[in-house]
């Protein structure tokens, strides 16, 4: 691999929690893909999942990162 990785952001749906999800984000992570999920309850809006995704993208944005 070239050091990139694909991120996936995933929205929960409202009212469900993340772990509900654990067999889907275990599988996309084992295509390579680095998976990101959050519990918010109030997912709708997709800003808990925008919030989520600037987190890898300011370690990224870093240069003395790992990521």
């Amino acid at each position: 691999m070239n050091g990139r990785l694909p991120v996936v952001v995933f929205a929960n749906g409202t009212g469900m929690q993340y772990y509900k999800y654990k067999a889907v984000f275990e599988h996309l992570a084992s295509w390579g893909f680095v998976v990101i999920g959050n519990d918010d309850k109030e997912s709708w809006s997709g800003l808990s999942s925008s919030q989520s995704l600037a987190v890898p993208d300011n370690l990224n944005s870093n240069k003395n990162s790992l990521f």
